[in-house]
């Protein structure tokens, strides 16, 4: 159960960076762009260090939709390998062919 919670938790950590991607993108502008001055770059650099801390692009981590576990995921089905091979012998994936040699 704690490992569903965790993927609860992770999508509304990605809707709301969602929300704040553009005015990080804005943010960093502002900083590296030469045309303010400087006590404004710092203002908006002390801004900016406060607003990484709570939605970096790092912290954001793919889950399985099934388990909720954060290893070996395909990103294409957003599956964990293991999910993806019960499912795909079960026939559940359609155009998914186990290879044979």
């Amino acid at each position: 159960m704690g490992k569903i919670n965790k993927y609860y938790k992770d999508t509304k950590f990605r809707a709301n960076f969602k929300k704040k991607e553009m005015s990080l993108i804005i943010l960093k502008y502002s900083i590296y762009s030469n045309q303010n001055f400087r006590y404004k770059q710092y203002l908006y650099y002390k801004f900016l260090n406060r607003f990484k801390l709570e939605w970096s692009r790092a912290r954001i981590v793919n889950r399985c939709i099934y388990s909720g576990r954060a290893l070996w995921v395909l990103r294409k089905f957003r599956l964990t390998r293991m999910t993806f091979r019960i499912l795909c012998d079960n026939g559940n994936i359609h155009g998914v062919r186990r290879a044979s040699w």
